[in-house]
């Protein structure tokens, strides 16, 4: 050290400021060094907050009196739509955007607004339908950005149903009315079908819906007392369903 000279304190100050760094660096020597910056830190933007409310319905077969969902059976036609909300639970209007549907993972049909598309469902147990939407902007995070829903069709098989008048299932001595009520049938009418029938394990000879069963006054018809029903399309013979009832007499 050269005599008579006196060593000056050098302070660092660290601060923190939003979105940066700072370090600066003075001495009592009147030095001032220059600010150094580091990269500003970006917010990762939020992905956009949706819903798709999906829709669908089979064009099958089912009873007039029917009021639940028509189910899907192998080759039979579905119509499936949807409507899309934003995150501010608003309908979101897409008639202006590109809207791509894909089966199974293959390009099926695309449009401007095409918000419902018809397909037949394969002979596989399950298909998988793809709705895509190119550039939605969510209304909250402004972001544009591609969005997608996943929707699996699963195809159930048709069914079979015997009635009676009585809730019961019991059959009373003397004429009994059966109705055979089938569901989830690719057919256009009731003369599609095929009814096959029997009572206590003998076949009876009727291809209708209807069949009348007579109770005898001893009420001893066999041990078995049921009625076996057997649907078959007409045109399709991997297309039926079956059904037993057991009845008691009354």
């Amino acid at each position: 050290m050269i005599k008579g000279t006196k060593k000056l304190p050098i302070y660092l100050t660290i601060l923190s400021l939003t979105g940066f760094l700072a370090l600066t660096a003075s001495a009592q020597t009147g030095l001032n060094l220059p600010l150094l910056k580091l990269p500003s830190i970006t917010a990762t933007p939020q992905a956009p907050n949706y819903t798709f409310l999906i829709s669908w319905q089979a064009s099958d077969f089912v009873p007039s009196m029917y009021e639940g969902r028509i189910l899907p059976i192998k080759n039979s036609q579905v119509e499936i739509g949807f409507d899309l909300i934003d995150s501010d639970g608003k309908f979101v209007d897409v008639s202006k955007q590109k809207i791509q549907w894909n089966i199974n993972h293959e390009p099926y049909q695309t449009s401007i607004g095409l918000k419902k598309i018809k397909f037949f469902v394969s002979n596989s147990d399950n298909d998988v339908v793809e709705i895509l939407i190119s550039n939605y902007t969510d209304s909250k995070y402004k972001t544009p950005s591609e969005i997608s829903q996943f929707v699996v069709v699963s195809a159930f098989a048709p069914k079979a149903v015997i009635h009676t008048s009585d809730p019961y299932k019991a059959l009373r001595v003397g004429d009994n009315r059966i109705a055979a009520l089938p569901y989830f049938f690719n057919i256009n009418s009731l003369n599609d079908l095929l009814f096959n029938w029997k009572v206590d394990g003998k076949k009876i000879n009727n291809n209708l819906n209807l069949l009348s069963v007579n109770i005898p006054e001893n009420k001893i018809i066999n041990n078995y007392s049921g009625i076996d029903l057997y649907i078959q399309n007409a045109n399709d013979n991997f297309e039926f369903a079956e059904k037993i009832f057991n009845f008691d007499i009354k």
